[in-house]
């Protein structure tokens, strides 16, 4: 009985656990962030409960979200999702799963920035992907 609790708090939180980009993807995501924070004036402490997976509906915070997304590339300036450009982001970290992963967490959602929060959302819901 207690091997079997081991292993699923084990699975638990490999589930939990962020994945580690390399250093490139890291920098990129670390621009985006600075970038971002200057225009949408979000409060690093709304940031720092979304690393956690408290994503908040404070304004600034869902403008940051939605820059993020645009400086990654897979929304452009009218809100309009660009699927090759996501795959693509996508496939970089995730090899072989990336259609399973944005069939899973592309939100449908018509309005551009809650697209955006939904989207990263699972991201970091299913595969611990931290980009805030």
């Amino acid at each position: 009985m207690k091997s079997l609790l081991l292993l699923i708090a084990l699975g638990v939180l490999s589930v939990q656990a962020d994945i580690q980009l390399d250093e490139e993807h890291a920098e990129l995501i670390r621009n985006h962030r600075e970038v971002c924070s200057k225009k949408s004036n979000v409060d690093p402490m709304l940031l720092e409960k979304a690393r956690k997976g408290d994503f908040s509906d404070n304004e600034n915070f869902r403008k940051h979200v939605f820059c993020v997304s645009q400086e990654i590339g897979y929304i452009d300036g009218s809100g309009k999702v660009l699927r090759d450009v996501l795959k693509l982001k996508t496939t970089e970290i995730f090899n072989d799963k990336a259609d399973e992963i944005i069939e899973m967490c592309l939100s449908k959602n018509k309005d551009p920035i809650q697209l955006a929060i939904e989207t990263m959302k699972c991201y970091y819901d299913k595969k611990g992907l931290v980009l805030l």
